[in-house]
This record gives structure tokens, C-alpha cells and sequence, in this order.
């Protein structure tokens, strides 16, 4: 404890330190700080870190199951397909039209690949999907987001990560990328039975701005997967565990975040 004349010196600079004239210079080093984090290129897959992760991953590995949901454009896909070696498979999932013919297009050079017109969710269901011409690249199943007018729909099938790998047989899922928005938590409640079989070894989400949208917090996803799963926030270089929660992850900035199973060796990763 500290000393009260301590806590005497202690209260003045701290109400100097608090005062307007500081206010821009704390907002500016707290966005820096977010930079330090690796917070906002989330979306930006060739600096994130995303690519030298799963490189890193499974340079060793043959045959690998790779799920990339919400696959968008297919530029992602196309560059895994570049890492991954020809003996894995790799399975794209876009419900929106546009984008799925899109990803098809992007795509059609890959041999070892599955591309399918639908989307995860909790359960099978149709929804709408929200988007506007030109920024087609953030549709969402949510219209929460006023700053981007999305004003078109289009109602897309939504089925179940259990489900799906119940019709084709799939045992494993080495690594699941989910990209959606803000429907990232939907997606896992989906994969509950997977989940609790360990039959996903990686899973690497997206939070961020429309985690609002969905009022989804960083908290759902760490009651949800911290007990089987050890989480990581992906650096440009490298990762960062999360090793326990605190209310200070809940930062609504665009990141992605890694969990990995825990019987699996996580040294090298």
C-alpha cells in the first residue's frame, strides 16, 4: 500500500496529467499503442501476419484441412493455396453471389480446392446479407453500420460447421479461418460437437468494429474456447497469448486472434 504522503504527491499530478490540454495527446498515444498491437490491418491478410503464421504452421505437415469462411474475393484462398502443399485440401465457403463468383474466378487455377455458395451460422437458416455497390467487400448480416449505407440485400443459406462435416466426412479441420463480420461467434456455436471432440486444431477469428454490430464481446469467444483452446493475438511476426481475460481486450478495432488446441504443441508456433 502506498504511504499517504505518497498518495498526497500522487493526486495532483494525477489530476494534471487528466486535464483537457493532455486529452489529445493521450487519444493520439492510445491509436498508436492499438498500431503497436497489430489492431486495424487485421483486414490486410499480406502484413497481418496471417500468411508467415500458417506457413510457420504447417511447413511439415501433408494433407492438411483448411476451411476459410467468409472467403470473400478469393485473393485470401489463393495465397493459402500458394503455402499449403498439394496434398491438402482446401475448402472455401462465400454465401454472397457476387463475391462467390468472384472467389470462383480467383480461384479456378487451384486444383486441391472446394468452393461452396453458403455460409456458417449457429443453425441452418436463410438470413439476409446487407451490401452497397462498390464496397461489396463488407457485406454483413448485420445492418448496424450506419457510416456505410449498406442499403441492398440478398438472402443467402446459412447451414452448420457440425452438419457440414457430417455430409462430407470430414474427421478434422487442421485449420478454420473465419472472416464474417461480425457472425465469427455464430459460426462457432455451429461447431459446438467439433469442438467438443477436438477436431479443430486452429481456429483463427476476426474482432473487431462489427462485433458491435452483432453485440458480440471478446469475453463470449474466451468462455467459449479458453478451456480447450489456447488464444493468441496474431502479430505481423509472431503471436502474443492472451493468458487470461481482462476487459481490456474488449477493443473494437480489427484484429485477428488464434486459438489453438491445447494437446497441440504450441512452442513453435
Amino acid at each position: 500500500m502506498s504511504s499517504p504522503i505518497i498518495e498526497l504527491i500522487k493526486r495532483p499530478i494525477r489530476k494534471a496529467i487528466r486535464a483537457p490540454y493532455f486529452q489529445r495527446f493521450w487519444e493520439s498515444l492510445f491509436d498508436k499503442a492499438l498500431v503497436g498491437m497489430n489492431y486495424w490491418d487485421a483486414g490486410k491478410f499480406r502484413i497481418s501476419g496471417e500468411l508467415p503464421l500458417v506457413k510457420k504452421l504447417f511447413r511439415d505437415q501433408e494433407n492438411v484441412v483448411f476451411f476459410d469462411v467468409g472467403a470473400n474475393d478469393g485473393e485470401y484462398a489463393k495465397a493459402i493455396a500458394e503455402i499449403l502443399p498439394t496434398s491438402s485440401k482446401l475448402y472455401c465457403f462465400e454465401p454472397f453471389s457476387k463475391m462467390f463468383a468472384l472467389m470462383c474466378e480467383t480461384t479456378e487455377e487451384i486444383g486441391n480446392i472446394q468452393r461452396h455458395h453458403f455460409g456458417f451460422g449457429a443453425e441452418e437458416d436463410i438470413l439476409t446479407i446487407y451490401y452497397d455497390d462498390g464496397i461489396e467487400e463488407l457485406t454483413s448480416l448485420y445492418n448496424n453500420i450506419p457510416d456505410r449505407g449498406l442499403s441492398h440485400t440478398e438472402n443467402v443459406p446459412i447451414k452448420t460447421v457440425d452438419d457440414f462435416l457430417r455430409s462430407e466426412g470430414i474427421e478434422k479441420i487442421d485449420y478454420l479461418k473465419i472472416d464474417v463480420e461480425g457472425h465469427e461467434l455464430k459460426v462457432l456455436e455451429g461447431a459446438k460437437e467439433a469442438l467438443k471432440g477436438g477436431r479443430i486444431d486452429h481456429i483463427q477469428f476476426e474482432f473487431g468494429e462489427s462485433m458491435v454490430d452483432s453485440r458480440v464481446f471478446f469475453r463470449d469467444f474466451w468462455e467459449l474456447l479458453h478451456e480447450d483452446y489456447a488464444i493468441f493475438r496474431i502479430l505481423p511476426d509472431g503471436l502474443r497469448e492472451i493468458c487470461e481475460y481482462t476487459r481490456n481486450l474488449e477493443v473494437f478495432h480489427c484484429v485477428n486472434f488464434l486459438a489453438i488446441r491445447r494437446t497441440k504443441n504450441t512452442a513453435g508456433a
